[in-house]
């Protein structure tokens, strides 16, 4: 099965330039395309950035069902049943649909959909590691301290792992510490002092200096990524946070892709269910969960985006499935075009925008 058996889109909007000056979003025609119950969900938040992302969030819904299900975007209907994630139901049964999810931080907004959703759900999480400087609490309570607060969602393995291991540790100027190399003294840290650790390199024998401060900023990039991968698995159930059965799902493998320049993609972490050997693996109630592919992937140096596909009864996931790039959309050109009533005509077989 290929990616295009899969048929998966991913698509992305980064709000940071977007309607910036005062009143902009709030006459904007991109706001004018939604109903006017949208409109005042999408005024109502206080932050003119949640805004942003809100009138984003809806346009991308909004695309995906007019391209994908081939819907005139004023005939679209999307609707949030109880506290599932938000829905598109077709007007009748043979007509097509999808499945999405979409997931919004720091500015970007992200949407994973599929056009077979009686074989595939989606999930989808985005994560920004500095967003809320958090190191401020961490230097004052220490990492293990601000770890418990996050005890309904992870289990008590899961966080003994985020708390004291940390598999690798990368320098600025690129060299990869080993896991061997920091020790169980710099990978069990979790204070910060302003006392440097000695750490010798086994591959090339030099030896650096390294602050207590860098070693909990890896151990925070490790926490959200596997943030990120729970969330998005989460997401991809229907269910919220809230779901007593978190701590059950564990992701007891994760390798956390590192950061790039700015407008840079990282590579692709990837985990498949039947891959016993996988870099990344998810484990419900002890058992490996063999019907998801995961993937988690750095965007710049501070986001990571995770995309996590089940297959249902008549989907089947492969281990040489493959997903598509993120692909960044611009509102005029990509969305836009798609508002008129008459664009309804485009041939089933397209696989996305400019993938």
């Amino acid at each position: 099965m290929s990616a295009n058996n899969l048929n998966l889109h991913r698509w992305m909007i980064d709000t940071r330039t977007l309607w910036q000056d005062e009143g902009a979003l709030q006459n904007s025609s991109h706001l004018a395309l939604l109903s006017s119950t949208t409109q005042a969900s999408i005024l109502q938040y206080y932050r003119s950035a949640d805004r942003r992302m809100s009138l984003a969030s809806h346009l991308l819904k909004h695309l995906a069902v007019a391209r994908i299900c081939h819907v005139p975007w004023n005939d679209i209907t999307i609707s949030r049943p109880g506290h599932s994630k938000p829905h598109y139901a077709p007007p009748t049964p043979s007509a097509p649909s999808l499945d999405f999810n979409v997931s919004h931080q720091a500015g970007l907004v992200a949407l994973v959909a599929t056009p077979n959703p009686a074989s595939f759900r989606v999930g989808a999480d985005i994560v920004c590691t500095t967003e809320r400087n958090d190191l401020e609490r961490i230097e004052r309570i220490g990492f293990d301290a601000w770890l418990d607060a996050f005890a309904d969602v992870f289990s008590a393995s899961e966080l003994f792992d985020l708390k004291y291991t940390l598999p690798s540790l990368r320098l600025r100027d690129g060299t990869s510490l080993t896991a061997f190399d920091l020790g169980p003294a710099v990978s069990r840290l979790c204070a910060v002092t302003a006392t440097p650790y000695t750490i010798r390199s086994s591959a090339s024998g030099r030896t650096y200096s390294v602050l207590p401060a860098t070693v909990i900023a890896a151990k925070l990039r490790r926490f959200y990524a596997h943030w990120a991968v729970k969330e998005a698995y989460i997401k991809l159930t229907g269910d919220a946070l809230l779901a007593d059965w978190l701590r059950t799902v564990e992701t007891t493998r994760l390798r956390v892709p590192d950061p790039v320049g700015k407008g840079e993609w990282g590579e692709a972490v990837v985990g498949c269910g039947v891959d016993a050997d996988a870099e990344i693996e998810m484990r419900r109630d002890g058992q490996r969960i063999e019907d998801v592919r995961i993937e988690i992937r750095a965007f710049e140096a501070d986001y990571l985006l995770a995309t996590v596909v089940m297959a249902l009864a008549d989907g089947e996931i492969a281990r040489d499935d493959a997903f598509p790039d993120w692909t960044a959309l611009d509102v005029e050109t990509d969305v836009m075009p798609w508002t008129a009533p008459d664009r309804t005509d485009v041939d089933r077989s397209d696989c996305g925008l400019g993938v």
